[in-house]
């Protein structure tokens, strides 16, 4: 993974590649910013996990979100880690990442592996409800692996 090319106007907040990776693996959820087929931004809060170099998410069948899930196309994500305003200051302790990344619609074994990462995630002590739940509702998702190309990361203490 590379540092994205955009410039940070505050470096002393700038966070380490593995730092913002290690925010996108532990965050509870992440927004998605995408572009519908209209040319219209979107972003949509979405629960993730984040393995083998992508972030892992889920859909239904049908939505507006998946007119910007095309495979190919090119999303932005981000995750907001810890934040706890520091009122003194009139500002905010924080730690984020924003990832770019392409797109990859996720069928057959790399489906299923990719929703038990979720449940790994999200579930872990439930591997066994997870798997039969998998099972049940595998035909009425759709999974997509969001390949991290650039990632930054940025936090204040």
């Amino acid at each position: 993974m590379e540092n994205t090319e955009h410039k940070l106007r505050r470096k002393d907040r700038a966070a380490e590649a593995a730092e913002a990776e290690a925010i996108l693996r532990d965050g509870v959820y992440g927004v998605l910013s995408l572009v519908d087929s209209a040319g219209e931004a979107y972003g949509v809060p979405l629960s993730y996990a984040y393995a083998d170099g992508a972030i892992h998410v889920h859909s239904a069948v049908e939505g507006h979100k998946l007119e910007g899930l095309r495979t190919g196309a090119v999303v932005s994500f981000c995750v907001v880690g810890e934040a706890e305003p520091i009122p003194e200051k009139f500002s905010m302790r924080y730690q984020s990442a924003i990832a770019r990344c392409e797109v990859r619609e996720l069928t057959g074994a790399e489906k299923l592996a990719s929703l038990e990462h979720l449940v790994a995630k999200y579930a872990g002590h439930l591997r066994q409800e997870g798997t039969a739940y998998i099972a049940e509702l595998e035909s009425s998702t759709r999974v997509f692996a969001l390949r991290v190309m650039q990632v930054s990361g940025k936090r204040r203490k």
